[in-house]
């Protein structure tokens, strides 16, 4: 469908940075989520589809992300790796790329 190609083609663009290692085709399935502007649900049957016709794999069910700890002002900055639990990487296969790349041909 046209969601499912939508969803392709922006992960085929997409690159996800953490702690100085950049991925390509690769994204927070909340940014995705953002991006389309998808609600979870919409976005995760979308996502089982895909994943089931070999187009897209999960990667990592817990997100790491660097936070800033200041409690105050006053306080040093100092930095910690937390795990988000909501959120899972997303990540286009070679068919999904294929597919996203075939359809952009056609228009």
């Amino acid at each position: 469908t046209s969601s499912h190609l939508k969803i392709l083609q922006v992960l085929d663009k997409a690159v996800y940075e953490f702690d100085g290692e950049k991925r390509k085709g690769v994204m927070k399935n909340k940014d995705l989520e953002k991006k389309l502007k998808l609600r979870p649900s919409t976005l995760n049957s979308a996502l089982k589809v895909l994943k089931s016709k070999g187009m897209i794999e999960d990667k990592e069910e817990n997100v790491k992300v660097i936070k800033n700890k200041q409690k105050n002002p006053d306080q040093k900055p100092f930095y910690k790796i937390e795990e988000l639990k909501n959120q899972k990487l997303v990540e286009i296969s070679e068919l999904g790329k294929l597919q996203s790349k075939k359809a952009s041909m056609k228009i």
